[in-house]
């Protein structure tokens, strides 16, 4: 059973066959050891066996003779591919919100994704993911490959010359590894309990380059853009703030306030008066978002719940059925007819 949950997202991957020509190599004859199909990697949104997938990785390294393959395409794989996790990135304010928003949703990329870290240690930070498999060295080209793009997201979120203090994984030490970190240029930690990076605490505060609000989904600009007709005056305009900063997490009184340059004191007095308050507003803001979410159908429920701020597709769940008296899936069923992407098991 638990194979079978075992499940990662296509997302980048569909570039493989193209990287493979690129540099000489046969994609069919790699896809055809992994036991992956064409078609499989024809969306970014489609999902298969992490096995399978660590196979996929592994082949492609063995077919270009290139140890470091992991490394060297997962700086190729554009961050984009990994959907709405792509615009809370990219579009956070900083850089602490851009990769708390990249370590929220690190288990919807993937089920063997145990947790994703991002921790402070003084002048040094880390981020990074642990994940669940009895035996690393199958994946290793697959998990490598994604610290690789940690790499790549860090730089795109600073926007200068950057470089990881520091990289860890959890797989054990190699005769070959060697190369590896002569490649990094950097101390390589093996055997620890995370698969990440580390970089100076003084980039978390920094503005995130490029990063445009206004570039919120369709969904979100529409709801935050019109007030709900319950929602009007001082309410209504708190509303629209909420929406703005729902998908970099449980939106707090004090960051709304700040937004709206007043205390949170005075914000919530004002919102007494209109017979509101900050927590049933948010509660309310990311239903009718929600609503709007479940509607699209290229959304799986927990990515929706990722959107909304929930640390757990669970905790949306539980707050949408109290709401509604239904599930996401059960409303998603009848306001919401037609045919849905195929997801992962658990929650989709």
């Amino acid at each position: 059973m638990e194979k079978n949950l075992q499940r990662v997202r296509v997302s980048g991957a569909v570039a493989l066959p193209g990287y493979l020509r690129e540099r000489g190599g046969r994609p069919e004859r790699v896809l055809g050891a992994a036991r992956v199909v064409p078609i499989e990697l024809e969306s970014e949104e489609n999902w298969i066996d992490f096995d399978r997938m660590g196979a996929l990785y592994e082949a492609a390294a063995r077919e270009l003779g290139d140890e470091l393959f992991g490394w060297r395409f997962g700086e190729r794989v554009p961050l984009r591919s990994y959907g709405p996790l792509a615009y809370a990135v990219l579009n956070a304010p900083d850089v602490r919100t851009g990769l708390q928003n990249l370590a929220r949703f690190g288990s919807d990329l993937s089920m063997s994704v145990e947790r994703s870290v991002l921790r402070t240690d003084g002048a040094l930070t880390e981020v990074g993911f642990e994940v669940n498999r009895s035996s690393l060295e199958s994946c290793r080209q697959l998990l490598e490959s994604h610290v690789s793009s940690l790499g790549m997201v860090a730089r795109q979120l600073v926007g200068r010359e950057w470089e990881a203090r520091g990289i860890s994984l959890q797989r054990a030490r190699r005769s070959s590894d060697e190369a590896l970190e002569a490649h990094l240029g950097v101390e390589v930690r093996f055997g620890v309990d995370l698969n990440g990076l580390s970089f100076d605490s003084s980039f978390l505060d920094l503005l995130v380059v490029g990063a445009d609000r206004s570039l919120l989904p369709a969904i979100d600009r529409r709801v935050s853009e019109v007030p709900s007709a319950e929602r009007s005056g001082f309410a209504g305009r708190v509303g629209n703030e909420v929406a703005r900063i729902l998908c970099d997490g449980t939106p707090a009184i004090e960051k709304v306030a700040r937004r709206m340059a007043m205390s949170p004191r005075t914000l919530q007095r004002r919102l007494t008066e209109e017979g509101a308050s900050f927590r049933e507003l948010v509660v309310d803001v990311r239903m009718e978002i929600g609503q709007a979410y479940l509607s699209d159908r290229q959304l799986g429920v927990a990515e929706v719940a990722r959107l909304l701020g929930y640390a757990e597709a669970s905790s949306f769940t539980h707050a949408f059925r109290t709401a509604h008296g239904v599930s996401p899936q059960e409303w998603r069923r009848t306001h919401a007819p037609g045919r849905a992407r195929a997801h992962r098991q658990g929650g989709h």
